[in-house]
């Protein structure tokens, strides 16, 4: 890429995910890349057990080694760290909050399997993610953060502005879960476009509590949804049918429902 000084950034997809990497210093190697004027798009960290704490640092110190134009918070779109133990790391939440404060740019996150199952925990990454605006697809799968997360998640995506892909599977948020997601949707999520909350044991009520709002919002021309995948929630094969039509046939995510 070239701007228009003429001076060419060149922008790096960092890739480490699957590879077992065990704990590395990121400092000096985000502070070298930053020298050469070069800037991350897209850093993939998942499974690895790089201190989310290091993470942080390393834009922070990188930054004052370079030129503004090549700071990596400014141009990151994409961060994988799911599978990183963050919830179980020394302030691993706060630091997840620092770094999405300072990286305004992302709009893919993956933080699936990061045992955020706490309340204060979700109730913190929730508030964080709503001030953030450029985010348009986020994991959160395998976190078992059960119906208090679904509570922070509901309040998400009523206050969201950017978030069009949710992936909220194996989070046991049941009844109660489901019905939060269904008032976050009710109140506001109107750029969401896909719900995936499979193996979530959200029963015929949870299903219910989703249909009355799809219903209501199709009647009155504001419907959200495009795609809704609900695999493996106990429903019933009419429930399953009820809460498909309300999305209507074409929005149903193939295998969605039995």
């Amino acid at each position: 890429h070239s701007d228009g000084d003429g001076i060419a950034d060149i922008y790096l997809n960092i890739n480490l995910g699957g590879l077992m990497v065990r704990i590395i210093d990121m400092i000096p190697f985000m502070t070298s890349l930053a020298q050469d004027g070069l800037a991350c798009k897209s850093i993939n960290l998942g499974g690895t057990d790089v201190p989310i704490f290091n993470l942080h640092q390393s834009f922070l110190l990188s930054d004052t080694a370079s030129d503004s134009s090549f700071r990596h918070f400014n141009h990151l779109t994409s961060l994988y760290i799911g599978g990183c133990g963050i919830s179980n790391q020394t302030k691993g939440i706060e630091n997840l909050v620092d770094i999405l404060n300072l990286c305004g740019s992302i709009e893919m996150l993956d933080l699936r399997y990061n045992d955020f199952s706490s309340a204060i925990c979700m109730n913190l990454l929730s508030k964080a993610l709503s001030n953030h605006h450029s985010i348009k697809v986020l994991h959160l799968e395998g976190n078992g953060f059960k119906c208090h997360g679904a509570s922070a998640i509901g309040d998400l995506i009523s206050k969201s502005k950017s978030l069009e892909e949710l992936y909220l599977g194996s989070n046991e948020i049941g009844i109660d879960g489901a019905k939060d997601l269904a008032r976050g949707l009710e109140k506001g999520g109107h750029e969401l476009k896909k719900l995936y909350i499979e193996a979530n044991r959200i029963g015929v009520d949870g299903a219910e509590a989703l249909r009355f709002v799809l219903v209501k919002q199709r009647e009155q021309k504001c419907k959200v949804l495009e795609k809704l995948y609900f695999e493996n929630n106990n429903l019933s094969e009419d429930a399953a049918t009820e809460l498909g039509r309300a999305l209507n046939s074409d929005g149903l995510i193939d295998g969605s429902l039995f």
